[in-house]
Parts: structure tokens; sequence; C-alpha cells
């Protein structure tokens, strides 16, 4: 075999052996570190943590586990480049640093980190504890005043856009009340605003219940609700329409109070009846939107001013052709 030949296999097996090894060093960058309670400085175990890439203004996850008792986190195997990490555990301010507007001078900035090739990063993440919501939900009928299980409950963050007088809502959280008519929604930040939402009540015609909360540091908001059966003041009715020409989907609005205000919007349900409950003696104006099913994209409007008195049900009945 000639010298010539001897050294290109040499030069072949060297490629083959020493490339990968090159490439695999380029992914041998660690991110560890320790999550830990701002306030006792006590490692914070079970907390998880999620890891983005972040490149040309875009994120993505790329590497989720959960600290160990000590607090402590390891990833292994990264690319060189631009990172940031989000932290959640129950009962803890969600550590995300996304870019927020939640009230005048309340920011929080994107922090991104570079990691070089081969470098092992230590963070040290400082966790504080959150502050909660308590929703309890009850029931007044002719037996008196219980716990109501089973009641939806949402709790959205809300933001101001540029605009202060826009903003924006971001769903946290929805559960259903216990058998306590309890719902808690902890781990919130402190300084937000949170907005409260109580529905699943809708079909039976109660209204829904907002409420707008700021909540601080390790505090607990009390929120009570009441669904009232022996309150008879409200609307109710059925849609009468043809369903060959008509689509199912109908939907009807309310509006009322001295500002006409919007106040409730539900969907028909058994035998096309509708029910609105516990309204405010006064005017309202309903609304059914409906829409042909020969007709695309274009929805109809039906109209109609009702007067509603005192513990009385205002029956008021629909028809469209």
């Amino acid at each position: 075999m000639g010298r010539g030949k001897i050294v290109l296999i040499i030069l072949f097996f060297l490629v083959i052996i020493v490339l990968p090894i090159n490439l695999f060093a380029t992914m041998r960058s660690t991110i560890e570190g320790v999550v830990y309670d701002k306030e006792t400085g006590k490692p914070i175990e079970g907390v998880e943590v999620i890891l983005y890439v972040y490149k040309d203004s875009a994120s993505f996850p790329t590497k989720h586990l959960r600290t160990n008792k000590k607090g402590y986190f390891k990833m292994e195997g990264l690319f060189h480049g631009k990172y940031f990490i989000s932290c959640y555990k129950s009962g803890y301010q969600t550590y995300s640093p996304i870019y927020k507007v939640a009230m005048p001078n309340y920011k929080k900035k994107l922090l991104i980190f570079k990691i070089k090739e081969g470098e092992v990063k230590y963070l040290k993440i400082g966790m504080n504890v959150g502050g909660r919501i308590k929703i309890e939900i009850k029931k007044k009928d002719e037996n008196g005043i219980k716990a109501f299980e089973g009641v939806e409950v949402a709790v959205s963050e809300k933001f101001f856009t540029g605009d202060k007088r826009k903003y924006i809502y971001n769903e946290i959280g929805r559960r259903r009340t216990n058998s306590s008519g309890i719902v808690i929604i902890d781990g919130l930040e402190d300084g937000m605003i949170y907005d409260v939402w109580v529905s699943g009540m809708e079909w039976t015609g109660f209204p829904s219940f907002h409420k707008e909360i700021i909540v601080k540091k390790n505090k607990t908001v009390f929120v009570t609700y009441t669904y009232d059966y022996t309150d008879k003041t409200g609307i109710k009715g059925k849609i009468i329409y043809n369903k060959d020409k008509i689509n199912d989907s109908i939907s009807i609005g309310l509006i009322g109070g001295k500002k006409m205000k919007f106040i409730s919007f539900i969907r028909l349900y058994k035998d096309n009846n509708y029910y609105f409950r516990m309204l405010f003696p006064g005017k309202y104006k309903i609304m059914v939107f409906y829409k042909y099913k020969n007709i695309k994209k274009i929805k109809h409007k039906y109209t109609k001013f009702i007067n509603v008195k005192k513990n009385r049900t205002k029956a008021f009945e629909v028809r469209i052709k």
C-alpha cells in the first residue's frame, strides 16, 4: 500500500473521530442553580423550572425539570446562545421575566442571558410568596343560605396597553367551587390587577359576576357572592323560530341600568327558553342575535325594550320569522 493511501486512510479516520467530538463539544454548555425563598432565604423544593431559547425576538421551551430538596437544578447539553428561565410553584409568585404592564409604572423586563460555548452558568433565583384570592359562592333559597358547589370561577390578569383606557385580560385560572362553595387562586403577583369572573349559572338565568381586585404580597383577598333564588325580579320567555331557515346558535343579550350598560349574555337552553334573574327594577333592552342558514356572515338582531317591576318576573316571548 502506498504512502499516499495510508495518509488518506489516517485522515479519514481522524475526520470520523474528531468531527463528532467537536460537534458534541458545542453542546456542552450547562446551566445550574438554586431557587430560594426571598423572605426566608431557604431553598424551595419542587419548583417547575423551564428554560427558553431566545432568538430573533422569539422564544420556545427547550428544557423542563423540577428542583430537588436543596432547590437545586441542572440543565446540560446546551448550545451556546441566548436564554431565559421561568419558575412556577404553588403559593409563590411566578418567576417569569416577560414584559408586563398591569398598573402605571409597573413593569417587568425580559431577563435574557447569554451562554458561551462550554460554559457552566450558575443562577440564583429568588421567588416571592404570592398573594391569593379566596372566592366563596353561596345559594339562597326558601331553606336559607348554604354553600354552592360546582359554580365556575375564572381569574384573569388585567394588562393596560399603551393607551391607559384600553386593556386586555390573560386568564390564569379556571376552577369550580368545592363542597364548601370555595375556590382559592394563589401565587398571585404583588400589585397586579385581577378580574374575578363568576359564571356557570347562565343556564338558570343568573347573570355573571365580575370584580376587579388589586392583590398584595402574602395577603388574601376575600370575595363572596350569593345566588338569590328567592329574588323573582327578572325576565323570562321563549324564542320561537323556523328551524328550517334559522341556525340553532341563537344568543340573547341584556342591557339595562341608568346608563344602559351590558348586563348579561346567554344562549338558548332546553326548549328554546331563556331566563334573566336577579335584575334591578327598571327599563331593559333585550337583544336576540340570530343567523339565516342561506346567508353567510350576516347576523340579524331583534331588539325590544321591557319594563321590570320589583320581585316580579316579566314573561316575554320572541317570534323570529
